[in-house]
């Protein structure tokens, strides 16, 4: 027996640190001083989540990926990555001011080895296969393998604009806490560069990539048109195919409710609560999480679920793009020359417009 335990131990913590188990709810002991004991303890949730966080963020950087990796790797690693972010967002406000540096170093060491990835990877991403899927137009292709093979009879794609995955991570423990007992299988994927909603989401939406709209990449209403023709395309008919655009309130699920029809195979769904918060946030990410959390507690999201699972549907969810802390340089003011403007970003017609 301590042979067995001696094999198990060196991967206890890290299965704690990264989310895979669940930390157990008992008295706290300052005499617990064991580290993969103690990451495996719920203690004072502060002092809880800043322990967390500094294991984590500790091992992050010496696990960073480099540019010679699989997409697969960067994505496994952006949940965990996703996890310390949670964490810190948790944290008192005495603790993050003593890991502050620690944090943004660890951030910015880790945004550097993406971005070098990203420069040489990101070109061939969308060739993958969607039974597999690595970006968010592959996804309607992996929901019609699961239709088309049997895996699933009824199938609802739920799109939350603006989600990050550390966002996620705090909807998902809200959902356990409020009664959710179906099991979630979580997974990462890249969006469309520039992360911008017409573009992101329509990729979603239309499993295609940006080229195949090009005529409407500064629209933001095409959603439901994007879904059905997909699923038109592939032989479904118009009474098998149901779409809904609401903000996520309690009230919302009355209207989802209607449309839930026993003809409905695919039902897709855009919530847009989260991207209205992203758009009104003026406390950083910690507030952004706040208000995340609150939304969350205030159940629509466990509703729409009870309900979609109700009715036999198998719920996918995902979002178009994330969102992350930054801070801004002012709003240039560079009349014509750009020909798509947003808050975060411009495009232009030439690589030279965009120098400063």
């Amino acid at each position: 027996m301590n042979v067995v335990l001696q094999r198990i131990r060196i991967y206890v913590d890290n299965l704690f640190r990264d989310g895979v188990l669940t930390p157990a709810q008992v008295d706290w002991s300052p005499s617990i001083d064991k580290s993969w004991i103690r990451v495996g303890i719920v203690g004072n949730k502060a002092e809880d989540n800043a322990l967390r966080f500094e294991e984590l963020s500790r091992d992050l950087l010496n696990d960073c990926p480099d540019k010679d990796v699989t997409p697969q790797e960067w994505l496994a690693y952006a949940l965990r990555y996703s996890q310390a972010t949670m964490r810190w967002t948790q944290i008192s406000a005495h603790g993050r001011a003593q890991l502050e540096a620690e944090f943004r170093e660890y951030r910015a060491f880790a945004n550097q080895k993406f971005f070098e990835w990203i420069r040489n990877n990101y070109g061939s991403l969308f060739n993958y296969p969607p039974s597999n899927p690595l970006m968010v137009n592959h996804i309607q292709g992996f929901i019609n393998y699961q239709l088309s093979n049997n895996l699933c009879e009824r199938a609802a794609f739920i799109l939350i604009d603006g989600l990050a995955i550390d966002q996620w991570l705090l909807l998902k423990d809200s959902l356990k806490t409020q009664g959710l007992t179906a099991a979630i299988e979580d997974n990462a994927l890249f969006a469309w560069i520039p992360t911008l909603t017409p573009i992101s989401r329509q990729a979603a939406f239309s499993g295609k990539i940006p080229r195949y709209f090009a005529n409407t990449l500064g629209r933001t209403d095409r959603d439901e048109v994007r879904w059905r023709q997909f699923w038109a395309d592939r032989g479904f008919a118009p009474r098998e195919l149901a779409f809904s655009s609401v903000p996520g309130n309690n009230s919302d699920l009355d209207q989802i409710t209607d449309i839930c029809i026993p003809e409905v195979r695919a039902l897709g769904i855009t919530l847009y609560k989260v991207d209205k918060i992203m758009h009104g946030m003026q406390l950083g990410s910690v507030g952004m999480a706040g208000q995340v959390r609150t939304w969350a507690e205030e159940g629509f999201l466990f509703g729409l679920f009870r309900l979609l699972l109700g009715r036999g549907f198998d719920v996918f969810i995902s979002s178009d793009h994330g969102n992350l802390e930054a801070t801004g340089i002012g709003r240039p003011q560079e009349g014509v020359l750009s020909d798509t403007r947003d808050e975060r970003c411009r495009i232009y017609s030439d690589a030279s417009l965009g120098r400063s």
